[in-house]
C-alpha cells in the first residue's frame, strides 16, 4: 500500500468491517467472490497466505473451507479488527511492512497466496511478485482479484444510447496514478449514512501482469468474470457488468 492508502484503511477499518459483516456489499457476495472462489478451487489441507486480508473476511472463508491461513496486511487497525472477529485456531494474522509484505515467511512454505481486492491499494507490485515467488512451494499458486484495469477506471463514465442501451466510455487509460474514491454499497445502509474514502493505484493491464511474469510466475488463468444469471435477476445493478464490460479481473499464476 501507499502511505496514504494505509492511513485510509486504518481510518476505515471499523466502518468497512461493519458494512461488510452486515452484507451490504452485494457485488462482492453475488458476483466477485463466487467467481474468485470457483477459480481457486478446493483449498482443503492447503497452507494459504491471504495478502491484504483486511478484516479477515476472506481469511475466515478459506479457513472454513479447510485451509490453514495466515492473513497479512500493512494496516494495524485492519489486523486488530480481524483478530477480534476470529476464533479459529487455523488462522494467524500479522501486520507486515508495505514494502516487503512476505518478509516474515519462510522460503517455499506456502501452497497458495491469495489477494482478494488487495493489490489496488499497493503502489508497487514488484515486492508482491518477488515475495510470492519466494514463499510459494514448487507448483504453488498465486491468485489475484482486482478491479479490471481496462474498465474500472477513474476515466470511465456510463452513457445511455438513444435506444436506451448502456455503453461505457473510457479516457486516460494509460494514466498510472493514485486515485481517491469512496466506498459505496448497493443496499440501503441502516446507519447514519456515513461514508469513507480510500485511494487505489490505477494501472494498465500490462503493468499488472509484467511484475509477476518477470519472476517466472506462469499465468495459468485469466478470467474476466460475468455475474451469473441468478445474480443479475436479483440485482439489476449487475446487468451492465454482464452486458457491457466486466468489473473485475481474476488472475492465477503458478510457480
Amino acid at each position: 500500500m501507499t502511505g496514504r492508502s494505509m492511513k485510509d484503511w486504518d481510518a476505515a477499518a471499523m466502518d468497512w468491517s461493519s458494512q461488510l459483516t452486515a452484507g451490504y456489499d452485494r457485488v462482492r457476495e453475488e458476483y466477485n467472490w463466487p467467481a474468485f472462489e470457483a477459480m481457486i478451487g478446493l483449498v482443503t489441507g492447503l497452507e494459504v497466505v491471504d495478502l491484504g486480508c483486511g478484516d479477515g473476511d476472506v481469511t475466515r472463508r478459506l479457513a472454513r473451507s479447510g485451509a490453514t491461513v495466515t492473513g497479512i496486511d500493512p494496516s494495524e487497525q485492519m489486523i486488530a479488527v480481524a483478530r477480534a472477529l476470529t476464533q479459529s485456531g487455523d488462522i494467524h494474522y500479522e501486520v507486515v511492512p508495505q514494502e516487503a509484505p512476505f518478509a516474515g515467511l519462510p522460503n517455499s512454505s506456502t501452497d497458495l497466496v491469495v489477494s482478494f481486492m488487495g493489490v489496488m491499494s499497493m503502489r508497487d507490485l514488484t515486492p508482491i511478485a518477488v515475495g510470492a515467488a519466494r514463499v510459494l512451494r514448487p507448483g504453488g499458486r498465486l491468485a489475484l482479484a482486482l478491479l479490471h484495469p481496462c474498465f474500472s477506471h477513474s476515466g470511465m463514465a456510463w452513457r445511455k444510447n438513444n435506444d436506451g442501451s448502456i455503453l461505457l466510455e473510457l479516457s486516460r487509460y494509460a494514466t498510472v496514478s493514485d486515485v481517491p474514491g469512496s466506498i459505496t454499497f448497493q443496499t440501503t445502509r441502516e446507519n447514519d449514512g456515513s461514508s469513507f474514502a480510500v485511494s487505489r493505484q490505477e494501472r494498465t493491464l500490462s503493468s499488472v501482469l509484467t511484475p509477476f511474469l518477470s519472476e517466472n510466475l506462469h499465468l495459468t488463468s485469466f478470467e474476466e468474470p460475468q455475474p451469473s444469471a441468478e445474480a443479475v435477476e436479483t440485482n439489476r445493478h449487475l446487468r451492465r457488468w454482464r452486458d457491457v464490460a466486466p468489473a473485475f479481473l481474476h488472475l492465477e499464476f503458478k510457480r
